[in-house]
């Protein structure tokens, strides 16, 4: 049983034997009799189920890493199938577009409304904020972000929504789409399998091919390292 099951069955038993004990220690509390052997298995059992709870709290409940599929396209078909998490797709947003990250705060919008004749390169960007600023902000408290980036093409800025890029992720991702139209990134399985449906057979095959190929890699090198 993996631990995310295990964990309510111990905290399921170890409620149920602090009821029981609870419920012993009460019918005895007038009694001079010794505590019986059973009320003391439990009594070790729950402190077990306490300890293992409490180990499993410490070691196994860590956030878990988003993971990322990612087919590349050359020439219509698939190239490459690769899976990345997320500190992998950090690392490689930063250094193929050097992206800029930032939850606007009431000073930048100051900034950015009280520029003054900007100089005639930067204008059009400038007024292109203003306009981004006021289609999002409904009220001063509306959570926007400033999402920027350079690529080999040249360089992009934008003021967002949060909850269109809530964290670095979603902004890398945001990113690749828009400077990558050859790679396709998929956030889970079902939404990998629901893209699939719509391909004809031949290109099927060839991405069910790439997928299956990068399965029995892993799955080797999982068998590898666990020798």
């Amino acid at each position: 049983m993996k631990h995310e099951k295990l964990l309510p069955v111990l905290e399921a038993g170890c409620f149920g034997l602090l009821l029981i004990i609870l419920a012993g220690s009460d019918t005895r509390k007038d009694s001079s009799e010794p505590l019986a052997f059973s009320m003391l298995i439990m009594g070790i059992l729950l402190i077990a189920a306490i300890f293992l709870i409490l180990l499993e709290a410490c070691f196994f409940r860590t956030p878990k890493k988003r993971m990322l599929t990612l087919i590349s396209f050359k020439d219509g078909h698939p190239y490459h199938v690769y899976e990345i998490a997320d500190e992998d797709l950090f690392l490689f947003c930063t250094s193929k577009f050097d992206l800029n990250y930032l939850i606007i705060d009431k000073a930048f919008r100051e900034t950015i409304n009280q520029l003054s004749k900007p100089d005639k390169n930067s204008r059009v960007t400038v007024e292109k904020w203003r306009r981004q600023l006021r289609m999002y902000s409904q009220n001063d408290s509306a959570e926007l972000v400033f999402l920027s980036f350079n690529f080999p093409g040249g360089n992009q800025a934008d003021v967002l929504p949060l909850a269109a890029v809530p964290d670095f992720t979603d902004a890398a991702i945001r990113t690749m789409q828009a400077n990558c139209p050859e790679i396709k990134i998929f956030r889970s399985r079902h939404e990998l399998e629901q893209w699939q449906e719509d391909l004809d057979d031949t290109l099927w095959e060839e991405v069910q091919g790439k997928i299956q190929n990068l399965e029995r890699k892993r799955s080797s090198m999982w068998k590898f390292h666990s020798k």
